[in-house]
């Protein structure tokens, strides 16, 4: 248990590295190539299946449930814009030249187009894969509000 702990911390350290060093075009690449990168890395401690069981939840849970929504949340991204400009404060029209709806769907499609998620063909946008860890957040979103009732 303790190992499996060391590696997440260690795959924490080593994609946040990864991004800060330089621009970022498929973070789910860079998440899924730190996961590995620390387990061969790490292969000469005591390994064993329930070791790895537990490391590859806790980066899926970080990966789906903080990575993720520090990714989408747009809230948390506004919020962070604010305490960035500290005492000086940021108008109501700074924020929206930022985070304005045209600009923010256009990121978000460029991000999926980047991830090759999906593609656009004649002004139309496709999936492009079946498989996509986005549609797996989606999807257990799609499962919870089906099992509380919300519509």
């Amino acid at each position: 248990m303790k190992t499996a702990l060391i590696r997440f911390l260690l795959f924490v350290v080593c994609h946040v590295l990864w991004f800060r060093m330089g621009k970022v075009k498929e973070p789910v690449r860079v998440l899924i190539l730190s996961f590995l990168l620390v387990g061969v890395l790490t292969g000469w401690l005591e390994w064993g299946i329930l070791s790895w069981f537990v490391y590859a939840l806790l980066v899926i849970a970080y990966i789906l449930g903080i990575f993720g929504m520090m990714m989408a949340s747009l809230r948390v991204r506004i919020l962070s814009l604010i305490v960035k400009e500290g005492d000086r404060g940021i108008t109501l029209p700074a924020i929206l030249k930022i985070y304005n709806r045209d600009k923010i769907i256009k990121n978000r499609l460029a991000r999926l187009v980047g991830s090759r998620d999906v593609y656009l063909r004649n002004n139309k946008y496709h999936l492009q894969k079946q498989f996509s860890l986005f549609l797996i957040h989606g999807s257990i979103f799609a499962l919870l509000k089906k099992l509380y009732g919300f519509k």
